[in-house]
């Protein structure tokens, strides 16, 4: 049966090169330094206990900042390390960590693995930096390798506050490639500071996640964080109304005959665009309407479309089926070859997983999969297929229609119906009836 309505695609895009215009020179890339082995004496710290997190604050009319610097410096105290924890200080008001940005070792103009996580309680990373029972694992993804402005992890699912004189701690594991630090001075140096935060030095991590293999020697210095603060309300500022959330849709089985689908042959995408000075947009809507079609769904696929530029999707908003104000695990997927999702819906062969992880699930504007580790690249005229599974929580979709419908449409491109995926990834309990609507 019909599903969707409830979806959005943000994407990039950019007008041809005109003709005879000069291509790029080439990019001198620096030094790849190995990972060594430096002794010292284990260090001993004293035990913290855990400071609970302030309840979230609303950022959206508040200032997106950051500090930091993530891109190649030639210092002479540059080495290699496995990851890297650090600190970041709230000074007086309170901050919402949206993204990092850190330096692979390496490997510039690919894409490598990387972990992001967060220490459970307030606090610095030192007294738990071998502990991994005290961190909190964020995003476990893929990132570009660049010269010019390092890699960054992209939206985090959900941003990490830190009120106001507190100390959260973060460790970013540069899985098969590492990253490159600075091995000088102290682990709390100040390596970046302004009037709202300071990040520190901290602590270089040999190769694999919570290592012993250094003992805890500094590292770090190529860091970036990005994130929104808001100046404290003036006295006597009315409080917000409770949010009325609307109702959860039961996962139903409609009947209904196996479809059968031509088979495709997989088409190359193309090289990467520079989008760097084209025009960032979105179409869709992932916010949750009352419509009388309303169910409720496992997943949905969907096909994106490029009318005749080339464009680049960069997040995809979705609804959660209820869970307003938590978050919970979602997956997102793209077809592997060009091409509608039809013919391939059940065979995960066919599909790469983008994303593995969590998202805020908000009645007003939905919930978003942050920003893509790589971009996804449409060619004009060609179509893409994604797949999110919403996981234990599931999506709310729009079971009317045909699973071509198309439910957004502008110039660039238009984003269709698609089909309502039941409980388990690749599931055919539904056998491909439509869904989706809220993208």
């Amino acid at each position: 049966v019909p599903g969707g309505g409830f979806v959005s695609v943000q994407y990039n895009t950019c007008p041809p090169p005109p003709p005879g215009a000069p291509t790029a020179s080439p990019i001198v890339y620096p030094t790849i330094f190995p990972i060594s082995h430096p002794t010292g004496s284990p260090m001993t710290y004293p035990s913290a206990s855990p400071t609970a997190t302030e309840s979230p604050t609303d950022y959206s009319n508040c200032d997106s900042l950051s500090l930091g610097d993530s891109s190649y410096r030639n210092y002479p105290e540059n080495s290699g390390e496995g990851g890297n924890m650090f600190d970041v200080i709230a000074k007086t008001r309170t901050i919402s960590v949206t993204s990092i940005g850190f330096l692979f070792n390496g490997g510039f103009g690919d894409s490598h693995g990387f972990r992001l996580y967060k220490r459970k309680a307030y606090g610095s990373f030192e007294p738990v930096q071998f502990d991994p029972a005290e961190w909190e694992l964020l995003i476990n993804a893929t990132a570009l390798s660049t010269v010019e402005s390092g890699s960054n992890t992209g939206t985090l699912p959900t941003p990490v506050e830190v009120a106001g004189g507190k100390t959260q701690a973060f460790y970013i594991d540069g899985g098969d490639r590492g990253l490159v630090s600075r091995w000088s001075g102290s682990i709390n140096d100040i390596m970046f500071e302004n009037e709202d935060l300071e990040i520190t030095r901290g602590s270089a991590v040999y190769d694999g996640a919570f290592s012993t293999g250094y003992g805890g020697v500094p590292g770090g210095g190529f860091v970036s964080v990005q994130y929104n603060t808001c100046p404290p309300p003036p006295p006597g500022a009315p409080t917000a109304s409770p949010i009325v959330y609307p109702t959860i849709f039961p996962i139903s089985h409609p009947t209904g005959s196996p479809m059968t689908y031509p088979s495709a042959s997989p088409t190359a995408t193309e090289s990467p665009t520079d989008y760097s000075n084209c025009d960032s947009l979105s179409l869709g809507d992932s916010s949750y309407r009352n419509y009388p079609e309303n169910s409720g769904e496992g997943g949905n696929m969907f096909d994106v479309i490029a009318k005749t530029r080339t464009i680049s999707v960069t997040s995809i908003g979705f609804l959660f089926n209820g869970g307003f104000g938590d978050s919970h695990g979602f997956r997102l997927y793209k077809r592997k070859a060009y091409g509608s999702f039809e013919p391939v819906q059940f065979d995960p062969a066919e599909w790469e997983l983008l994303i593995n992880a969590t998202a805020l699930s908000t009645v007003e504007s939905g919930s978003n999969t942050g920003t893509l580790p790589t971009p996804v690249e449409v060619a004009g005229g060609k179509t893409q297929a994604f797949y999110i599974d919403g996981g234990d929580r599931g999506l709310v979709s729009r079971w009317s229609g045909s699973i071509n419908d198309i439910m957004f449409e502008n110039e660039d491109l238009e984003i269709t119906r698609g089909s309502a995926v039941y409980d388990g990834a690749f599931s055919t309990g539904y056998g491909g009836v439509p869904g989706g609507g809220f993208v």
